[in-house]
């Protein structure tokens, strides 16, 4: 596994680096890319570390703003070699002059646009290189790589990225009026918004939800596209950013389809009347084109299955994202219990991205201890925990959890 984050450089950072060397390396429940330009790499550097730094080859590349060039690196870069998340290499002074104006350029995803990637960089990871390590599917020397401008074509299975928009319960962490280690934490990764994801595809790119802070998470990702909306269920903390989606229909010139249960549509179109009912049909507002999900349905050549879960009395949806009858990943925000016949459909998924609110239990969520076992119980490959409360904080709860289990935080970018 990849792991990119971006950092302050230091002198030691710098001396450290050793060109060449190879890596193997809402109320409560209510019904990378770098952005800038030369100056922005003069403040910062990207460096790879790995969990399992011997499944980590020089050259390869993953993500929104990640790209080889056939040099071993970004713009040719080296990769240093180390483990177990530790520094293994930096960009050398060189190559951070050798920087683009305008940062990196697109990826051939859907909705890229010619757009730089996402203004504040993030941690990306590709899932797929843990089935190469355990023997799966993509195993060899093969490695896929991602379309860069046209410059390189995918040689094996197409990319889903995944961007944490939000990682939060439906309060947010920072909580209001709350003087906690957490609340009161420096770690960016213990700031949380409402729980959302944006799945992109070469084919189409997509939302989960729209909570409250959505508009706050788009202008932060620089997303300016979006084929479908998809929604979860009804709570506030997951629809009241719809009408932020009026900037998204001005840009497609015509309507978004929204994809929602019977029960989640109908409370949508019941908060958010004006927008259904016909009489706002104007540039500017919001143009829904409804599509009621009663089974598994296409997004470009992803199909999502619905996953009923229970979460309170609310009857939720999780979705497993599947390409060419392959299962790649699944969320589940919230949810108490899961369906026997869910339960089923993610058998083996590579990739769980479930709700773990805290340590105690609670009502309506899964604390730690229960999404840790239900994870166990399909054989998930990788886990990540998201919907976390302020009980939770990231480094000291991520130190106590086994190796294939890593808790979400805003901005971090998968492909699967």
């Amino acid at each position: 596994m990849v792991i990119v984050r971006s950092m302050q450089v230091h002198e030691v950072f710098r001396e450290g680096f050793k060109d060449g060397e190879g890596s193997r390396a809402a109320v409560d429940e209510l019904a990378v890319g770098t952005g800038g330009g030369e100056g922005a790499f003069e403040e910062e550097l990207i460096a790879f570390a790995g969990f399992d730094a011997e499944f980590v080859e020089p050259g390869v590349h993953f993500g929104a703003s990640a790209f080889s060039d056939g040099e071993g690196g970004f713009h040719g870069a080296g990769v240093g070699s180390g483990a177990n998340e530790g520094f293994v290499g930096a960009l050398a002074d060189e190559e951070l002059e050798r920087a683009e104006d305008d940062g990196f350029a697109g990826t051939g995803f859907a909705g890229d646009g010619g757009v730089a990637g996402a203004e504040r960089p993030g941690e990306i990871l590709d899932e797929r290189e843990i089935a190469d390590a355990e023997g799966g599917e993509h195993c060899g020397h093969g490695r896929e790589t991602i379309s860069v401008g046209g410059t390189f074509q995918p040689t094996r299975m197409l990319p889903i990225e995944i961007t944490f928009l939000g990682t939060g319960t439906s309060q947010g962490v920072p909580m209001i009026g709350c003087d906690c280690a957490v609340c009161l934490s420096g770690d960016p990764r213990d700031n949380r918004t409402r729980s959302s994801i944006h799945v992109r595809t070469p084919e189409a790119a997509w939302v989960v939800d729209t909570g409250p802070d959505f508009r706050t998470q788009v202008l932060r990702e620089r997303i300016r596209w979006l084929d479908a909306v998809v929604y979860t269920h009804a709570h506030t903390d997951h629809m009241m950013g719809f009408d932020d989606l009026r900037r998204f229909c001005d840009a497609r010139n015509g309507t978004m389809p929204i994809h929602a249960s019977a029960e989640t549509m109908a409370d949508l179109q019941r908060v958010f009347s004006f927008a259904f009912d016909g009489t706002a049909m104007f540039p500017g507002y919001v143009q829904p084109e409804v599509h009621v999900v009663d089974g598994p349905f296409l997004l470009g050549a992803t199909t999502l299955t619905p996953l009923r879960v229970k979460h309170g009395r609310a009857h939720v949806f999780g979705y497993l994202l599947s390409r060419d009858g392959k299962k790649r990943a699944a969320y589940i925000s919230d949810c108490k219990t899961i369906s026997k016949e869910a339960t089923v459909a993610l058998r083996d998924v590579p990739v769980l991205v479930i709700d773990a609110l805290r340590h105690r239990p609670h009502p309506t969520h899964m604390n730690l201890e229960e999404a840790l076992e239900f994870r166990k119980s399909v054989g998930a490959k990788r886990t990540w925990l998201t919907h976390l409360c302020h009980d939770l904080g990231h480094a000291e709860t991520e130190a106590g959890l086994p190796e294939d289990v890593r808790v979400a935080f805003d901005g971090l970018k998968i492909v699967v």
